[in-house]
């Protein structure tokens, strides 16, 4: 199990009239959200561009490391966490580096007259997986381990999130094929038979 904070910030739906601005205010935003203890935070999608005219330039984004991204690494270093902000949703560490983008969840939060701020403590010990291949056993995870893992079974997609609930166990410990090798595994077979089915 691994306790994550995740911290999601509301902005309004007009924004605050400009970039500069709208990042400033992320920025402060950033601060007060400090006091939380996050290990993410999490800002909607466009809080850069919100209030700016859709012709604007600005919808077209910001190169990474940009401006953006500088300002909040700077307050994300003295905090002590990591940002998610812009239209592909991208985790910037302490330092202002690109960690990845497109999260698992995307946690929303209306605003309000209080701070503009939702937060939860979920448990990022957690993988998703495909149940071809996967699926037969399940039965032996659970017998080994009990109440120590969770399932999420998704239907129709016949994928599955198995969770870890021990502290001595993580679901990197249990052996099976992540959801992602499997979409790799797949195309290959694909590229393989559908060369072979030409060839005939």
């Amino acid at each position: 199990m691994k306790k994550t904070r995740l911290l999601s910030v509301s902005f309004p739906a007009a924004g605050y009239g400009s970039v500069e601005t709208n990042r400033k205010k992320m920025v402060d935003c950033l601060e007060k959200a400090g006091a939380y203890r996050p290990d993410f935070v999490c800002f909607t999608e466009v809080a850069l561009e919100l209030g700016t005219p859709k012709d604007s330039e600005s919808w077209q984004g910001e190169p990474i490391p940009g401006p953006t991204t500088e300002a909040l690494g700077s307050v994300a270093r003295k905090y002590h966490t990591h940002v998610s902000q812009s239209k592909e949703s991208v985790i910037v560490d302490m330092c202002g580096r690109r960690l990845a983008w497109q999260g698992y969840q995307e946690p929303l939060v209306a605003q309000g007259a209080l701070l503009p701020f939702a937060f939860a403590d979920v448990n990022t010990d957690c993988k998703a997986y495909h149940l071809d291949f996967n699926q037969e056993k399940l039965g032996d995870i659970e017998a080994k381990y009990g109440p120590g893992v969770r399932f999420l079974i998704l239907r129709p997609e016949a994928t599955f999130v198995m969770e870890s609930l021990m502290e001595e166990v993580s679901v990197e410990d249990i052996e099976l094929e992540a959801l992602w090798t499997y979409y790799d595994r797949a195309r290959k077979m694909k590229v393989r038979f559908s060369h072979l089915f030409t060839s005939i």
